[in-house]
Parts: C-alpha cells; structure tokens; sequence
C-alpha cells in the first residue's frame, strides 16, 4: 500500500520541453535543419520553453493554493507574536507629599546596544500610584505599542462588514482584558445602552465581545471574530433561512448583531511583541517617557515573547487543528492548546493524573508546562533551575488555564502547573586524540551535554529529553563519543546536586502511594518515588527546621477524599519555642502553611474525626487536635483533669473501622495514657509505666489484633530497656499488662519503632536497627554487625538512627540520621546507602519530571598524558 501524494498537474521540465519542440520540427518542418544553440529559431524555442515551463511551475502550486484555502476554509490563522511581559519598578530619589502618578502606556526601553537595531520598547499596562511618602511601586508592562481609540471605519448596517487596523499585527491574548477593544459607536436611535458602555470625544460607545466563530452567536449579540495577524476584524454574516421541506428561502438571518448604519467603529489595541521582548533582568532603565524624578528597573527577566508563526508551520499544524475539533479531548489536543495559549511556553505534558497519583480525582487532567527559555541556541548553559524558575509566571498559568477551561469537556478537571526539575551534572574523564586541542574538545563536550540534557532543546538538530526518563550512562557516553577526536570515557558519574545526605531528622513511607517516601534534611523536604533508589526536592522552607513528617494512615473504612494528605512541623532558626505547620494534600506536590505554634511539638499523627482529618500533636504544654481548615486553631485535649498543663513526649494513633480510633500518649515519669474512643478529652486512662523514661510509641497490626509498643529511653551510654508490649483490647483492660521485650537489648536508646509482619525494628542510639520476631518462642533482640553498611560512630559503636519506617507495599525498610537515609530490603541485615549524590549507571527521574543542568565537570586529557595518571 502506498500513501497518498499529490501529483504534480504536468511534470515537464525545461529540457523535457525543448526536446518535444525539436522533435515536432524535425517532424513537421524537416527543411529546418539548423538546430544548434546559437540558430535564432532555437533561441526563440528555448524562450518559449522557459516561459511555458514558470506557468507549469505555477499550475504545480494550485494544490498548495487549495490547501491553503481549506484551512482557511476551517478557520486556521496564523498565530500572531506574543509579546513578552515583566515587572516594573518605579522609584523616586525620595518621597514626595503628595502621589506620583504613572500613567498606563508609559513607555521604557534598553540602553541602546547596536546602532543598526532597535531595543525594545514595553508599555505600561495600566496606572498605577506612588503614595505620599512611599518611594516605589511596581505594575506589569508588555512588549508592545498601545494603541488608543484608532478609527477604523463606520458601520454599514450590513452583514459580514470587515475593518482592518492600522499596526497590525496585534499581540496574542495575553490575560488582559485591554489587550483588543472593539468599540461601536450607540446612535441616538438607539434606546437600550449597555452596561460596558464608555464614553470617547463625547460620543458613547459600546464594547463588543470577542468570539472563535459564530456558530453559538444569536441576533442580538453584539460579537466579533478577529484576526490578529493581519489585524483583520470580522462582524456577522447572514444565511438564507432553511425552509421546512429542507429547501433555501431567499429570506436572509443575521448570524449576531452588526454595526449599524453610520456608527463609528473604533479599537484600543497592543501591536508589536516578539521575541526580541525576552530580555535579561536589569535591562530596562530607560525611560522614552520623562517622570521627573522617578527610574525605573525590571528586577526579574522579560517572558512570554514569541515571534509570528510561519506559514509553513501553520500548514502543519492545520491538521492537527481540524482532527481536535475546537475541543481538548485527546492529551494532544491539551498540550497544543496549552502550547498555543501563550508565547511563554515551550513544551507541555498532559496527563491523566489517576494514572500517576492515587488522590487524584477521576477525570483530572493534569497540564505541565515548560517555560520559553527566550535564549538562542548555544546558550543553553545558562538554564540552570534558578533561571527557569525566574522564568514561571502565576499569570500564564491562570492564562492558559482559562483557554483549556472553555475547551475541556464536561465533567473533566484541568490542572495546570510549571513542570518540575531535577538539578544535575556530569561528571568524567575524557581521553582524546594527541593532535586534540583539550580545551577546544572540553568546550564542545560541555556544550554538548548543556544542550541535550535541557528541559527546552534551542537546537532543532537535537530532541527534547523526554519528560520523566531517566538519564543512564549510555546516554553520555553517546553524547561525549560523538564529538570528534575522543578515544574514552571514563570515571563517569551522574551527580544529582540535591539529596537528603545530611541531618536527617524526618522520614515516613507514604501508605497508599506506592514506592513514595518523604524525609526531611535541615530546611529542605525530599521525596522518593522509587522506593530511595532516587530523591528529589519538593519544597524548601526557608530559616526553618524540619522536625516531624507524617502522613495520612492506611486503615480498613477510610476516606479516599483524604488520600495524599501530608502534615509537616518545622522548627524555627534560632527560636526553638516557634514552630510552624504546613499542609500538603498531594503528597507533597503543593503546600498550605497552618498556624505558628509557641511550644514544642514533639511528636504528632494524624485521626481521624467526624468533621474530617484531625492532627493530634503531643506537646510540652498537653496535647492538641488540629483540623485542617482555614484558620483553625490548636484545641487542647484534656488527658489528667488533675494536671491540664502535663506535657507529653510521643503518641500513637491506630485508625480502627470496628472500634473507633485508638489513641495513646506518654508523659515524662507519668507513664502511658490510654484512650478508646478516638483521643477524646476525658476518655484516657492511665496504663503504667510511670517509672519508665517512653522515647517513642507505636502500634502494630497483627491480623484482628493490635499491640502498643512502647519504646525505652537510656542515659548515656547505658545499656537500655528495649520495648514493652501491651495487647489492646478497645477498652483500655488487659489482665496481661505490660510485656517486657529486653532479652538481647544493649543498644541504649529505643528512638523509634516500626513493624513488618512478625517483625519488630526498633532504632537505637549505639547498634543501629534491631530486630524482633515476636513469633519466635523465646524472641530475642538481633543486632546488626557493624559492618551492616550503617555510619559507624567508632569501631565498635553505629551512629544513631533517629528514624525508621516500613513499606506497606515491599519489604523495604529505611533507617535516617545524621549522615542520610539508608535502605535495607533484607529485613535489616543489611543497609545500602541511599541518598547518594553519584551514581555509575543511572539517575532516576519520576514521571513527568524533567533534568536541568548544573555545572558538568569534564576533565579532558590527550591520550599521550594518561601513563602519568
């Protein structure tokens, strides 16, 4: 089977048609014997050919010609420039007492670099003050001419009236209401005037709106269809009226309302944009509109700039058009509205977010976009991951969440975010040929690696890196190997820039996210998609210190409108009593701060309630439930009526769907308190262990059975308790009593807990994890060799492990410190580091992530230098 292709109308060429003339006169005229070049005969021949052969030429484009027709026939236009937008900031010398006034369309521009081009120019997008006494103030401004009240024409009274701006082209829509004004003159005649109805050199206008098409449009619509590349403005046509056996009468109906004989036609409208709009920060000082007394400054980069599309692009993308009918029903159709909504956007990811995520609601789409670099190619070094978040625009995003929004279909939810990065870099020893110049080879190299591992490839050589792939050494030795003159590669490392290698205070598995894990180091907070075999930031907190991590509990009957649910507390820089709280209710993917609390919070978890999701937090001052609402406060919980102010060190919740929620708390020499009935005030009861120092609480679900683990604390370098045990049986009694698990224990400290199967882990301060398997007759505690991979403190002595946690979905185990996170999928035994910064053979990548460059380290040697290595 072959495709289908357009044959050329006639195919003959110059020589072709030369030939066939020469042989009609040898057939027709053999007399005529002199047909050489120089016989004026032949040259008036070989004119005619020429000639003959521009109009088959010409015949040959029809196709071209109908194509172009038909596109236009679907209403594909090109796309017009967008223009680049940015902050300014005006200032004065010094305050003044009365208000400064910038008006909208003032006018700032580039020092003057090339004599032979013109800096761009921005225009203020709207009037904007400077209060008495205040100095500054800042308001956006666009890559643009502003142009005021143009006339344009006068109405016919007819349908299918067009009028034509004097600049075009005019500028993509930009979010800005004032980027097109159509405005049409309210005759006396005219009784009703609308509500959008402005005044201009003492006559009344009424604002008419912009639409795709006419095809939901009624008579008295007052409506518009505009092309912005041409600045050609389009009001309604008529049709012939159907008749009822399906015939055509000749009584014409006017699609939408049309400007009425005489009224004045006039527009307000932005023309200029482009890409030479994508300036640098600091670049626009100069004002083309004096304010005595006031300077101005972009502090951030100009964005959003793109120039006009090309007729060959739209040939290609017609098709696509006509396939998405007007509506965002394919992940293509998202991406290529998204894409065209904005000259700010380079790439865009859509996805159903129910695939990936397991809180994500049915029939949420979710959109990442990649921001325009505005670079050119070979500059692609400077797109590291604070550029490109200079580069992300709350306004875009609102932009182009409008334009999916009137094209998604029903019941269908549209999220549209900045894509995620992934900082790292390369680093390797490459040997090249001695003839090489190292230096000239390490530039290519690097250049190389810049522009193929970037979110946004300036190259068009070059493909994007795919979202979501993770980069392996295959990949750099192709990159590195392609570039002439190299003989090797080796001592490669990929360097992810960002881990959690450090202070590790905070670690929790995630129950219902498969393979997901958050940890926490110093300010930062980290997450794995993959089980630890990679990490990656997901948010910072800034002059603060991350304590506690919990996330929403796994249990029988929970709320699935819960799922994704992520508490994180933080410690202020230098003020140990103020702490913060901050919510996240997609694991992490975006975070809503709660209320700053003055005491320590020592440990917390989440319960469940009947108005909803509950943090129950254990503090030096008593212990508090918190509800995850707008402006919700800490309500204290009264555990000892005697004692309201006893402050508590841990607690465990255990989420029940037959019994209710199960909550216990420790008390420093107080011992453990009990509650059945979901940690409400005045239903705990005190159960012993008054004469013990508890470090950390726990419960562990065995079949039907649940058991409260208590974990000891030591002094020093004692050698500790080990745990105790208490069977609950929902109403707080059990006859048994404690059960003391102290058989093998000499690691100190009992720091925390956490349970898989028949197993007990159990984080200590001197030998690491232990183990318990409580199924044994006699159990008995296992340490680990100090060879186990854990950091050693001293030759006999681990470091301590501050936290660990267990997998609901593998056998893996993850143990944090000081020194990073470290990952055991052998029960125990045996730890493998897993916050490394460089690894041999891959780095991970989630989905719908992508990489950006740091800084690569390329060490380049001639072949004849590596016997001296």
């Amino acid at each position: 089977m072959t495709s289908l292709k357009s044959p050329n109308l006639d195919d003959r060429r110059f020589d072709d048609l030369v030939a066939e003339a020469v042989r009609q006169i040898r057939q027709s005229c053999p007399e005529w014997n002199d047909l050489s070049p120089g016989d004026p005969g032949v040259v008036l021949l070989e004119v005619f050919a020429h000639m003959t052969e521009t109009l088959i030429q010409r015949l040959n484009r029809l196709p071209e010609k109908a194509y172009i027709e038909f596109l236009r026939l679907i209403g594909v236009k090109l796309q017009p420039p967008a223009a680049a937008v940015t902050t300014l900031k005006f200032s004065l010398t010094r305050p003044q007492t009365y208000p400064v006034e910038i008006r909208r369309g003032v006018r700032v521009t580039c020092k003057r670099l090339d004599k032979d081009v013109e800096p761009p120019v921005f225009s203020v997008a709207q009037t904007v003050t400077i209060p008495a006494g205040a100095t500054e103030t800042e308001v956006l401004a666009y890559h643009c001419d502003l142009i005021e009240a143009e006339r344009v024409g006068q109405g016919t009274g007819l349908p299918g009236q067009w009028v034509t701006v004097n600049k075009p082209p005019l500028i993509s829509p930009s979010g800005d209401n004032r980027d097109l004004l159509v405005a049409v003159e309210i005759l006396g005649e005219q009784s009703d005037i609308p509500d959008n109805a402005i005044k201009y050199q003492d006559k009344t206008f009424g604002i008419w709106r912009e639409v795709d098409d006419f095809s939901q449009s009624n008579a008295n619509d007052c409506v518009y269809t505009v092309d912005r590349a041409i600045g050609q403005i389009q009001f309604a046509p008529a049709l012939n009226a159907l008749s009822a056996p399906g015939g055509v009468e000749d009584r014409q109906t006017v699609l939408a309302a049309v400007p009425p004989l005489g009224a004045e036609i006039r527009v307000w409208y932005r023309c200029g944009g482009g890409r030479s709009g994508n300036v640098q920060a600091e670049t626009l000082t100069v004002l083309k509109d004096n304010i005595p007394g006031i300077s101005v400054i972009n502090s951030e980069p100009a964005i959003g700039g793109c120039s006009a599309e090309t007729l060959e692009n739209a040939l290609l993308r017609g098709p696509q058009q006509l396939h998405s009918l007007r509506r965002a029903v394919t992940a293509r159709d998202f991406e290529l509205l998204a894409i065209g909504s904005s000259g700010a956007v380079s790439r865009a990811k859509a996805f159903t977010k129910a695939a990936i995520w397991q809180y994500a609601q049915p029939g949420t789409v979710g959109i990442l976009l990649v921001p325009e670099l505005a670079l050119k190619a070979g500059q692609e070094h400077l797109a590291d991951f604070q550029y490109l978040h200079r580069l992300e625009s709350d306004a875009v995003l609102t932009q182009i969440r409008d334009a999916l929004n009137q094209r998604r279909p029903l019941g269908t939810e549209c999220e549209v975010n900045w894509v995620r990065y992934k900082p790292m870099h390369i680093k390797a020893r490459v040997i090249v040929n001695p003839e090489e110049d190292t230096n000239e080879v390490r530039q290519r190299v690097i250049a190389a690696l810049y522009r193929t591992i970037c979110p946004q490839s300036l190259d068009p050589a070059v493909e994007h890196w795919p979202f979501g792939q993770a980069l392996k050494s295959w990949d750099i030795y192709k990159i590195i190997g392609a570039e002439p003159g190299v003989l090797s590669v080796e001592q490669l490392r990929l360097i992810a820039e960002h881990v959690p290698d450090k202070n590790v205070l905070a670690l929790t598995a995630d129950q219902f996210q498969e393979q997901t894990w958050y940890v926490s180091s110093d300010s930062t907070l980290f997450r794995s998609l993959d089980d630890g075999k990679g990490w990656e930031k997901i948010n910072d907190f800034p002059d603060e210190k991350i304590t506690l991590i919990r996330s929403y509990a796994d249990f029988p009957g929970c709320n699935p409108s819960n799922i994704g649910l992520v508490a994180v507390a933080t410690k202020a820089a230098g003020d140990d009593a103020l702490m913060r709280l901050y919510f996240s209710r997609d694991c992490g993917e975006s975070w809503k701060q709660g209320p700053a609390l003055q005491f320590q919070i020592n440990d917390m978890a989440w319960l469940e309630r009947d108005s909803g999701p509950t943090l129950l937090i254990a503090a030096e001052t008593g212990l508090y439930q918190l509800k995850i609402a707008a402006d919700a406060v800490p309500e204290q919980v009264l555990v000892d009526a005697q004692n309201p102010k006893m402050g508590f060190d841990t607690l465990a919740v255990s989420l029940e769907s037959n019994q209710g929620s199960i909550v216990a708390v420790s008390a420093t020499h107080k011992g453990v308190f009990f509650s059945a009935q979901a940690g409400e005030s005045h239903s705990f009861k005190a159960i012993g262990l008054t004469k013990e120092l508890i470090k950390t609480l726990a419960i562990q679900k065995r079949g039907p059975h649940s058991y409260l683990w208590a974990g000891v604390a030591a002094i020093g370098d004692e050698p500790g308790q080990g745990c105790f045990c208490w069977r609950i049986t929902g109403s707080g009694e059990n006859p048994e009593g404690w059960r003391h698990f102290g058989q093998g224990w000499e690691a100190g400290a009992c720091i925390a807990l956490a349970f898989k199967k028949s197993r007990v882990f159990a984080a200590s301060r001197n030998r690491g994890v232990l183990s318990l398997d409580i199924d044994k007759e006699d159990p008995s505690w296992t340490t680990p060799d100090v060879n186990c991979g854990l950091p050693l403190r001293d030759i006999s002595r681990l470091q301590p492990v501050l936290q660990i946690d267990t997998s609901v979905h593998s056998d893996i185990l993850m143990a944090a410190g000081e020194q990073g996170v470290f990952k055991s999928d052998d029960a125990g035994q045996t730890f493998q580091r897993s916050s490394m910064h460089e690894f041999s053979e891959q780095l991970s990548l989630p989905k719908n992530w992508l990489f950006c460059s740091g800084t690569h380290e390329i060490d380049v040697i001639s072949d004849n230098e590596t016997e001296s290595y």
